[in-house]
């Protein structure tokens, strides 16, 4: 499937050196005739590509809900790389005080070393991020700010990992207990049998047991989850700790499940009715 990160960063990159830089409220959102700052530049293509809007402004894509702060160091004002992915956005302080965190400027990592943004003059420019990002550290700004350095990394998107194996691994069946946690947690949760029964706790994950079973997305947070977490790590797919959220490590995992036991060429994330029969040991192709 298409990597949405490398999807943006190639668009963005149709445009390298090609705009003038402006901040008028009309030139600047005119980026593919001539045009753009830096938010309005990073925000064109996430928009156009795929129809996420990140937000009019540095202020407002820091503080955006669509994204989220990527757990990694910065050390010395350079964020740790192996920890990032196309397009993830490098937010950097600027000189105004009032701005939330002093933020001011925003660029996109391409992948190998490099940052893609439109700071100035006529862009955008491609630079080596580690350079750049020392550069901005030991730039002076305001007393409270100190340095226009970097703030934070933050991800809008997600792209899927998918890992093929080269044999299909063998499946394994989950012991009693984790059945009746199962069928005790779906009771607790209100899910009902296909006859509208709570669940006999027997340990089986029969017909009844699987009728009951609601499909798990990316956000969800609850027992049910920590269950499937739990037989993700033992097949072999999930790393992570257990912790009932599902998250991008349980998606991912999924999404390998799939492309082993069921051969799905483009996979989504989503835990549905097949992959909990993967997880209750019983599936067939």
């Amino acid at each position: 499937m298409a990597n949405k990160g490398k999807m943006i960063v190639d668009a963005a990159l149709t445009r390298k050196g090609k705009n003038q830089y402006s901040q008028d409220m009309t030139k600047r959102y005119m980026i593919e005739n001539g045009y753009g700052d830096c938010s309005a530049t990073i925000r064109h293509w996430y928009k156009k590509i795929l129809g996420i809007d990140i937000g009019l402004n540095t202020e407002a894509q820091l503080k955006s809900k669509l994204g989220r702060v990527v757990d990694l160091k910065i050390i010395n004002g350079v964020p740790d790389e192996s920890k990032m992915q196309l397009g993830d956005c490098l937010m950097f302080r600027g000189k105004n005080n009032y701005r939330h965190l002093g933020v001011g400027h925003i660029e996109m990592y391409i992948g190998d070393g490099k940052c893609f943004g439109h700071g100035s003059g006529i862009g955008g420019t491609v630079k080596d991020m580690k350079d750049y990002c020392i550069k901005r550290q030991k730039n002076k700004s305001t007393p409270l700010l100190k340095n226009t350095g970097l703030i934070c990394i933050i991800r809008f998107i997600e792209d899927e990992v998918i890992i093929i194996k080269s044999t299909k691994p063998t499946l394994t069946k989950p012991s009693s207990d984790w059945v009746k946690r199962l069928q005790t947690t779906l009771n607790k949760l209100g899910y009902k049998d296909e006859n509208g029964k709570t669940l006999n706790v027997d340990g089986k994950g029969g017909k009844l047991t699987r009728s009951a079973l609601p499909s798990l997305k990316k956000g969800d947070k609850n027992e049910l989850v920590g269950l499937a977490q739990e037989r993700l790590k033992e097949l072999g797919f999930y790393d992570d700790k257990i912790d009932n959220s599902f998250g991008n490590n349980s998606a991912n995992a999924v999404v390998e499940m799939k492309n082993a036991f069921m051969g799905t060429t483009d996979p989504t994330t989503t835990l549905g009715t097949k992959s909990w029969l993967v997880l209750l040991g019983i599936y067939e192709d």
